[in-house]
């Protein structure tokens, strides 16, 4: 019998179908390809190949760190020679030290890009235009499109006189996002004018592909470099939301296998992210208490879903899981953003997600894997109210038409099965 749970983060039911997982399956993951360490951006030696980065761990005075590459670029510049003709050598980037191990630079393809004034990143407050809706003029005729909780300038196909004009509303949902008077055809072909970020973080400098594979040290200052970016993008009041994501291994959606996480940062409140705030705001003041401290202590009395807890941290597989072996790190204590509660902890964080990966990659056979940092929307008015996590979950399936038409997830391995396999991992997966 298939078992119904819902997932109260987003806001879906999962149905639990353990007998699916006996079906047969004629077609088999493709293997990666991978391209060589001398062809690779992120490798030392190939800095040139990225942008500038916007950050680099450890912080080193870069006439100690360089080097032999340091005093050779120095002699170059003396001799008015040019660093692409050394030899027909790469160039070396003008900031890169063979003794980094974490770099942050701009994604070279961004998915989303900063406002071209550079002002804007050097701190926004509340006034200014791009935080405000746009009233537009169509035809002759003023449109106002209440633009709320994606918090851009809307515009409308076809409207090529618009002009924005300064109107502050504060958020609500998409449905309310369009002004009654506009007609059903324009309603339904809205266009948005939205800004963001977009950064990679190269966790180490040789040509790994698992974080198991780095010392937990390293591993610390690349926990580090993304709360460093989190402070920093939270700091700026155009942006309303931030997330750091890892896609490893092709199935997860990586296109390079050297070792490396990305930061999107969005003017806008994703739709799901403004549904979990407000589900977030009805529990509160119904129970005055936080939903993920209540759910800990269920989980700890309860006991099935645990894969294991340290003193600050604890890992469960979740109630209602969307996807087999889906696990959840959560501070035990009340924290609600990532990057403010690292710095206590960092090091027994580092190394229980170091473990959690490598049981997760011991009993899967190396599966590709995402994992996810959910810190406090930059938009929550309440700073004490949210609580995060880390979602880690490995590839193992596919997205077929039933979930694609449903919004609805289907799971062939119930989470308190998968617990009791990731305890036995658990264990043995020690640091060496």
């Amino acid at each position: 019998m298939s078992e119904f749970r819902y997932d109260w983060f987003s806001d879906r039911w999962v149905i639990f179908a353990p007998h699916r997982s006996h079906r047969p399956d004629e077609f088999a993951e493709f293997p990666e390809t991978r391209i060589a360490a001398s062809d690779c951006p992120f490798c030392i030696g190939n800095e040139s190949e990225t942008p500038v980065p916007v950050l680099m761990l450890p912080t080193l005075d870069p006439k100690k760190s360089h080097g032999e590459e340091f005093r050779r670029k120095e002699r170059s510049k003396e001799n008015g020679t040019s660093r692409a003709s050394n030899s027909g050598r790469r160039p070396l980037a003008a900031v890169s030290a063979p003794s980094w191990k974490v770099r942050v630079v701009p994604n070279k393809y961004p998915a989303l890009k900063p406002l071209p004034d550079d002002s804007l990143l050097a701190g926004l407050n509340s006034q200014s235009p791009y935080l405000k809706t746009a009233t537009l003029e169509a035809s002759g005729s003023p449109q106002n499109l209440k633009n709320l909780h994606l918090n851009g300038n809307i515009t409308q196909i076809g409207s090529d006189h618009a002009q924005p004009t300064e109107s502050y509303i504060p958020f609500a949902t998409a449905e309310q996002c369009v002004d009654p008077g506009i007609s059903k055809a324009t309603e339904l072909f809205l266009s948005g004018n939205f800004h963001g970020a977009h950064e990679v973080f190269v966790e180490c400098g040789e040509h790994k592909t698992s974080l198991t594979q780095l010392p937990l040290d390293h591993v610390q200052l690349v926990l580090q470099s993304y709360a460093a970016r989190l402070r920093h993008w939270r700091s700026m009041n155009s942006f309303r939301y931030g997330v750091v994501f890892k896609n490893s291994g092709a199935a997860a959606g990586a296109t390079l296998s050297h070792l490396h996480s990305q930061l999107m940062v969005t003017s806008f409140l994703p739709r799901e992210i403004l549904g979990l705030q407000n589900r977030w705001l009805e529990y509160s003041l119904k129970h005055q208490s936080c939903p993920i401290c209540d759910l800990l202590q269920r989980e700890l009395i309860d006991g099935s879903r645990l894969v294991w807890k340290s003193e600050n941290f604890l890992a469960l597989t979740p109630y209602a899981s969307r996807s087999p072996y889906f696990v959840s790190i959560f501070p035990r204590q009340h924290q609600t953003t990532f990057e403010a509660g690292l710095e206590l902890h960092q090091a027994e964080l580092a190394s229980n997600l170091l473990r959690t990966i490598k049981a997760l990659e011991n009993a899967l056979s190396n599966a590709s894997y995402n994992y996810v940092i959910h810190t406090s929307p930059f938009t929550d008015d309440d700073v004490n109210r949210y609580h995060w996590r880390i979602d880690l979950f490995p590839r193992l399936g596919r997205l077929a038409g039933f979930e694609w038409a449903s919004g609805s997830h289907i799971n062939s391995i119930l989470p308190e099965e998968a617990a009791r396999t990731l305890r036995l991992y658990f264990a043995t997966s020690s640091l060496e």
